[in-house]
């Protein structure tokens, strides 16, 4: 397994890419791209939430 999104996707990392592999440099640019991605719609969800005290106690609902 060359990479750690093989063994959650159980798809070969040549079938993710077009058939290509991504040069070291080119995977992590693709993963930081990712995790921004990610970190922007946590901030998102959590403005979202403080903004609306419905969908908090929702929050609050669904953690308890």
């Amino acid at each position: 397994m060359p990479n750690f999104d093989d063994l959650l996707t159980n798809t070969p990392a040549e079938e993710q890419n077009g058939g290509q592999r991504l040069s070291p440099e080119d995977y992590a640019a693709k993963k930081k791209a990712e995790r921004e991605e990610v970190f922007a719609l946590s901030d998102q969800t959590a403005t979202e939430v403080a903004d609306n005290s419905g969908a908090f106690q929702k929050f609050l609902d669904l953690q308890g």
